[in-house]
């Protein structure tokens, strides 16, 4: 069967997509939607457990309002609670709190759930062969950024 690469662009939009609907289906009892898990894991990668609301825009990739529009969510929640950095206090902070470490541990298993699910019709080589082709497919695009 022959490929037509035109349409890798759709297929890459279709999967992305249903991953978003799975994860915000699965989310759903926990109260939160992906974009509020996304910030909720980034808070969690860091040893402090703490950032800027400048490097969540930055690692998450998204607008300043986007994130406070987050944060604050999370915040009405008591996932996450924010403040001014000890360094400049013209910089505010977003820390987790104990509700929101516990939930990150949920989602870390909700991610794992995924990332197998997504590779459960592939082979352990398919699978490794799909992962390096979109990281080259990733590479390629970000190279004309």
């Amino acid at each position: 069967m022959v490929h037509d690469e035109r349409h890798v662009g759709r297929i890459v939009r279709r999967l992305k997509e249903a991953l978003e609907r799975q994860a915000n289906r699965d989310l759903r009892p926990y109260g939160i939607t992906l974009a509020q898990a996304h910030v909720l894991m980034e808070l969690h990668e860091g040893d402090a457990e703490r950032l800027s609301f400048k490097q969540l825009e930055a690692c998450l990739d998204i607008a300043q309002s986007t994130v406070w529009g987050i944060v604050s969510r999370l915040e009405k929640k008591g996932l996450v609670a924010t403040g001014e950095s000890p360094d400049d206090t013209r910089a505010r902070m977003v820390s987790l709190t104990p509700e929101g470490v516990e939930l990150c541990e949920a989602c870390r298993g909700l991610t794992e759930a995924h990332e197998r699910q997504l590779a459960s019709d592939l082979t352990s080589e398919e699978a490794s062969q799909l992962y390096d082709l979109l990281e080259r497919a990733c590479a390629s695009v970000e190279r004309t950024l």
